[in-house]
């Protein structure tokens, strides 16, 4: 096997709402083993660092935001989704990461957290070569 195909891939994260309704939106993601995600732990501990290095504890909006941030890094891309007035909304890590900070959306930042974090998403397509 090739060394290439040991590594993981992207994957496609189909939404679909807590009540079972498929949503037609597809997000593309990197997991855990990717630098995005690597990266945002990284900034996550040197956070919680500098907190402890000054007697302080991060507030829950300060962990929160840390957190949607590593996601948000963790989308690369997505397709189906739109604005209000119904027009495609293109991808960008700012606009990721403004939906994952409404608390609308919490679904949707839990099913990616939950995505991201299972390894096994990210080699099933390996597994076909």
């Amino acid at each position: 096997m090739r060394l290439s195909q040991l590594a993981p891939q992207t994957f496609d994260l189909e939404l679909v709402t807590p009540t079972g309704v498929d949503t037609g939106v597809v997000l593309k993601l990197v997991g855990m083993d990717s630098a995005q995600f690597m990266s945002g732990m990284k900034k996550l501990a040197q956070a919680k660092q500098q907190a402890d290095a000054s007697k302080k504890t991060l507030s829950i909006d300060q962990l929160t935001r840390l957190n949607a941030e590593t996601l948000a890094s963790c989308i690369v891309g997505w397709t189906g989704l739109e604005d209000e007035a119904g027009a495609t909304l293109s991808y960008s890590n700012e606009k990721a990461l403004e939906i994952l900070l409404n608390p609308e959306y919490n679904w949707i930042r839990e099913a990616i957290d939950g995505a991201v974090e299972s390894r096994q998403n990210f080699f099933r397509h390996n597994d076909q070569a």
